[in-house]
């Protein structure tokens, strides 16, 4: 088990004096590269700064606990020791201060209260939008050349909690990064072989979750077909953290740290295969913008069906859901119905079980609403849905904002699928009916 000893229990400053520390090697990364205003500008911003030691451990505790266990794209350990272990001997080209900017940026969304006022900014909104710009600007300076690490940080700029300009949106940064996934080979499967191979597969799929969610319910506006890529489905190896000397999670009190992110990397691969069936499930519903519909690829062999009708295709994806809802509840320690009774879902690390159970009853009644109401009430109840412990849950609970952005547009179209009109609600194009409108994910906080 991972010794969670204290890294640091004093801040070296007084009360006054500043909580930040220029980083030569932030710097070194850039230097030559940028021109003396644009990098004058960006050092007042301290976008080359690090915070004191026991913030910053916060500030990455907050982001393994809450944002890592959904977007699992950083080599944790390496990431950890090039930026932050000063005894680690670290080139210029191993660091990368868009990526920094990225995590801290996603770890003070979830972070302590304090941690913003510690910092010198009067409120979280006003730290996550020096982050998010500092963000923003070294990207559009093209200063790192590691497509892997921009990748991730593109993804990690879908939690900004700001109001964001009428094109720049979380899902304008998510088809940043599915671009930039398709032309750096992300969709392509490495092989064993391959130094980076697990990250390369992480950084897909969490390409893949990210745009199927974001983009929820519009089906057309996929970039990403399941017959575009071979990428092979995640295994407990891919997933593997090794925690070995990271000592920023010594102010959680969790009692198996360990065991905490074996439940993460469980429910993450649970969540690859939903969010597949989420897609199909909204393809099969909408009406245009369908691939399949159009005829213009066959429809996937194992289904054993041609030219499907949309009653045999929702047919087909109940029944490939029900597979999972089956899997899903032999995996005790991930299943939120299997819990302690006195398990508190507002904990880290039973947030994926409850987003994972979001998206599990979205699909089983999107599936279902050709079905009367009352029909649906008696067949979901042997399904899991709704779940007895997230009944509770709803778009006013704060557990949701300790969920990703994604969860608000999932919980509404779960509310609204739970409710009396269920049998008049379909998924259209325009998503008008049953309340599936599209909302502003970027300003969820």
């Amino acid at each position: 088990m991972l010794d969670v000893g204290c890294s640091e229990t004093h801040c070296v400053h007084g009360d006054g004096a500043s909580k930040w520390h220029s980083s030569p090697r932030l710097l070194a990364q850039v230097q030559g590269r940028l021109t003396d205003g644009d990098l004058e500008y960006l050092v007042e911003r301290k976008a080359f700064s690090l915070p004191c030691y026991h913030i910053r451990d916060k500030l990455f505790a907050s982001f393994l606990l809450y944002v890592y266990p959904y977007v699992p794209c950083l080599d944790v350990q390496k990431f950890h020791n090039n930026h932050f272990d000063e005894n680690e001997q670290t080139s210029a080209q191993e660091v990368s201060p868009l990526l920094l900017q990225a995590v801290f940026l996603a770890g003070m969304v979830y972070a302590d209260e304090s941690i913003p006022e510690q910092l010198g900014f009067s409120s979280r909104l006003q730290a996550c939008r020096q982050f998010y710009e500092n963000a923003k600007l070294l990207y559009a300076m093209e200063i790192e050349d590691d497509d892997c690490s921009r990748v991730a940080a593109l993804l990690l700029m879908t939690y900004a909690p700001v109001r964001p300009s009428v094109t720049i949106t979380s899902r304008y940064w998510v088809q940043q990064a599915v671009s930039l996934a398709f032309a750096s080979g992300l969709h392509l499967d490495p092989g064993s072989s391959h130094p980076q191979s697990a990250l390369r597969r992480r950084l897909w799929w969490s390409c893949y979750i990210k745009e199927r969610l974001t983009e929820f319910p519009k089906s057309d506006r996929y970039r990403i077909r399941d017959y575009d890529h071979d990428v092979k489905a995640l295994t407990l190896a891919d997933l593997q953290v090794d925690l070995a000397g990271i000592t920023t999670l010594d102010t959680y009190t969790l009692p198996e740290i360990d065991a905490t992110f074996q439940r993460f990397n469980q429910a993450f691969i649970h969540l690859v295969e939903l969010v597949k069936i989420l897609g199909r499930i909204t393809e099969s519903t909408t009406p245009f913008g369908d691939l399949y519909q159009l005829q213009q690829v066959p429809w996937p062999d194992h289904y054993n069906l041609t030219k499907p009708t949309t009653s045999k295709r929702l047919k087909a994806e109940q029944l490939e859901l029900d597979g999972w809802h089956f899997g899903h509840s032999e995996a005790a320690n991930i299943d939120i119905d299997k819990l302690d009774q006195d398990a508190d879902l507002s904990s880290p690390q039973f947030l994926p079980c409850v987003f994972l159970q979001i998206v599990y009853e979205v699909c089983l009644a999107i599936v279902s609403t050709k079905e009367s109401a009352s029909k649906l009430k008696r067949k979901a109840r042997t399904k899991g849905f709704p779940s007895r412990r997230l009944g509770h849950v709803d778009l006013e609970s704060s557990i949701l904002r300790l969920l990703p952005p994604e969860a608000i547009n999932l919980s509404r179209t779960r509310k609204s699928l739970r409710s009396t009109e269920v049998e008049e609600c379909r998924i259209t194009n325009t998503t008008s009916s049953c309340g599936l409108q599209e909302i502003n994910v970027s300003g969820w906080m």
